[in-house]
């Protein structure tokens, strides 16, 4: 009967499940890889560094998403929440491919939170 609730929660479940496994997975390479990548004593730099840009991509998602979708009609929003995947999965595919710690920063941190955030954003005004 609401086929279209189902899938709203299921797209934010999936989304959590990604940005959370991915948080921790992030302290552990600013612990121990990048960290020593780069020849820094603190991992906190490191780690500092990652939060606030992934920040900056979680002030930039909804605002970029509300640029380019214009209406607020739930069909808009609905199609403005499902294109927010594909950040996700392209910063996703360059996080996992990282050479240095400034691909992953562009990956993982900006361009992954940027489609999280306009999703789950979207997602928040339609339920």
């Amino acid at each position: 009967k609401n086929k279209d609730l189902l899938l709203l929660c299921f797209s934010k479940s999936t989304l959590a499940i990604v940005w959370g496994g991915l948080d921790v997975v992030c302290v552990a390479f600013a612990y121990e890889d990048f960290r020593n990548a780069i020849s820094i004593e603190s991992s906190e730099i490191v780690l500092g560094t990652l939060y606030a840009v992934t920040g900056i991509g979680n002030l930039i998602g909804p605002l970029a998403a509300t640029y380019i979708i214009k209406d607020s009609d739930p069909w808009s929003l609905r199609l403005g929440m499902t294109l927010a995947f594909i950040p996700v999965a392209v910063g996703c595919w360059l996080g996992a491919w990282s050479p240095n710690i400034f691909v992953f920063l562009l990956g993982i941190g900006l361009i992954r939170t940027i489609g999280e955030s306009a999703s789950y954003t979207y997602s928040r005004t339609i339920l």
